[in-house]
């Protein structure tokens, strides 16, 4: 992978910039793309390299740096899906909890975020037992615990 991700780079900062800055080591930057939202900056940048081993160096080299007044993070960039990614989390994200529960709500999934859905949804016998386990805890806690006379609270 030739490709690094450089976070926390300063919103003013152009592409042209950041490849001469990062070319600045000697390597040979193929492409430096900074990420926008609404023509405003998200603080985050590609910088591709032409081998692996240049990439490598421009990482251990730049991160952790400053990059005019911004201390920047350099890493390698990861495949867009990648199971080492974390999952999102937004409920405008799809593929996340939330998302499904919200399209399941519209009567909007798809065949396979319904079966997605409803795998992690518990059996009648789990559901049962784990009721059964919240019964009796609500038991042990009303009884006030055996001799004492005040009601316990959850400050005790």
């Amino acid at each position: 992978m030739s490709r690094l991700i450089v976070k926390n780079i300063p919103k003013h900062l152009k592409e042209a910039d950041l490849a001469s800055h990062f070319a600045s080591k000697g390597g040979v930057v193929t492409d430096a793309k900074i990420m926008f939202k609404n023509d405003k900056s998200r603080k985050f940048a590609f910088v591709g390299f032409k081998t692996e081993e240049q990439a490598r160096a421009a990482q251990s080299y730049f991160n952790k740096t400053f990059l005019h007044t911004s201390k920047i993070e350099v890493d390698f960039a990861k495949a867009q899906g990648d199971a080492s990614l974390p999952r999102p989390w937004s409920k405008h994200s799809l593929g996340s909890s939330a998302n499904a529960r919200l399209l399941k709500s519209k009567g909007k999934l798809t065949a396979a975020q319904k079966k997605a859905v409803g795998s992690s949804q518990l059996s009648q016998a789990e559901l049962d037992q784990k009721k059964s386990r919240f019964r009796e805890f609500l038991k042990l806690m009303s009884s006030g615990a055996g001799t004492q006379k005040e009601k316990q609270s959850w400050n005790d």
